[in-house]
Parts: C-alpha cells; structure tokens; sequence
C-alpha cells in the first residue's frame, strides 16, 4: 500500500513511524533503567540491614564473653543435658542410648551418620535405626558388616539403597 502513495506522503509516513519508534525506544529504555535502580537501591538496602544485624550481634558478643578459658557456662550445660534427654528413653536403663550411639558412631568409617533413633524393645534389647549417606555401595555394606561385628543385629542393607553408586541415603534397622 506504501507504494501507491505520492512520494512526499511517504516520507512523511515514514518520519512518523521514526518518531514513534525513538518515542517507544526511549520509553522502554527508561523503564529499563528504573526497574534496575529499584532492584539496585533494594539489595543496597537489604545487604545495609544485614550488615547493621552481623555488626549488633557481634557488639553483643564482644560485651558477653561466651566462658572462660574451656569452661562451660551453666547455659551450655542445661542444653546439653536437655539434648542428651530426647535421645534417651525413660523405660531404657541409664547410658544404654549413649552406649548404643558410641557404637554406631565408632563404627562410621566412609559413612555419615546423620541421625540415631532407640527405642527399647524389651528388657535389656533396644531397637536401632540409622540413617546416613554413604560413600559408595562397598562403604555401605562395610559399615553394615561392622555394625554386626559391634554387637547389632539384623544390619542388613536394604536392596534400595544399592541403586545408587555414591552418595547413597540409607536408613538401617537393627536390634542392640
């Protein structure tokens, strides 16, 4: 259709479609930059107020000293206590959870031990269940092996955690 106009309609057809693309340029150019000052002027404003937070707590700290040249304060023995509580049970005889953790824990090797549940089955037998991640498929069973070796039984290697051939999540159950 442009080309049937007079030359003179064109070039005026043509100015404008010039005008109004530098005009809708300019507009998305502007709305660029402000979008990028507000997300600039945001993290300046969060990173300021994080810096004020790290530097209270750690005016607190300097004005609080935590204990004394390796003694523990009263606080971090009341915590202690109250972790250790949550993985005894109340019907198991004392230190038999602890004793059951030291094993597992002695017997890590190319495991991460992440996580012990005890809960007693019977007198004097505890139920065990470990879960971890393993460095390999061969690391696994080892520690299965070893486990047996320290007392538990029934540590057998669940058939779905051999899909993986590192890094394997494991969860085993087992009696003590």
């Amino acid at each position: 259709m442009m080309n049937l106009l007079p030359p003179e309609q064109k070039n005026y057809f043509i100015q404008v479609y010039h005008e109004r693309l530098f005009v809708v340029a300019v507009c998305v150019g502007g709305c660029a930059v402000i979008i990028s000052t507000l997300f600039v002027w945001g993290m300046y404003v969060f990173t300021r107020n994080e810096h004020v937070v790290q530097m209270d707590i750690a005016k607190t700290r300097s004005e609080q000293p935590i204990a004394e040249d390796g003694r523990s304060t009263e606080k971090d023995i009341v915590e202690a206590k109250n972790i250790l509580a949550m993985f005894t049970s109340t019907s198991a005889p004392d230190g038999f959870s602890d004793l059951v953790m030291r094993r597992v824990f002695a017997e890590e090797g190319n495991v991460t031990v992440r996580g012990i549940v005890c809960n007693p089955v019977k007198e004097g037998r505890m139920s065990v269940s470990v879960q971890g991640v393993a460095l390999s498929r061969t690391a696994l069973v080892d520690f299965s092996v070893r486990l047996e070796q320290a007392g538990f039984s029934g540590a057998r290697v669940p058939v779905s955690s051999l899909v993986e051939e590192t890094d394997i999540p494991f969860v085993l159950s087992m009696t003590f």
